[in-house]
């Protein structure tokens, strides 16, 4: 089963911890990064990818670099 990972969001801030971006601004539609969790907007993403047929947005390439390696393990992990 696929997850659609745009959500709508009303949050302002954001840590990440994986590429040091603070204080991004959530915009009205977003996605959530499957690597550290972070809510970016899929126009500005720093990167992007596709896995079975869905596209999954990154706020940095290592973390697109790490889903790369090993997909499945962040998509179970983000469906339980």
């Amino acid at each position: 089963m696929k997850k659609n990972l745009a959500i709508k969001v009303e949050a302002s801030g954001t840590d990440c911890s994986c590429c040091s971006t603070t204080g991004q601004s959530a915009t009205e539609i977003s996605a959530v990064d499957p690597v550290c969790g972070m809510t970016i907007d899929p126009a500005t993403a720093a990167a992007s990818t596709s896995h079975d047929g869905q596209t999954y947005y990154f706020c940095a390439p290592r973390c697109q670099r790490a889903f790369e390696k090993d997909p499945a393990s962040y998509l179970s992990s983000a469906s339980q």
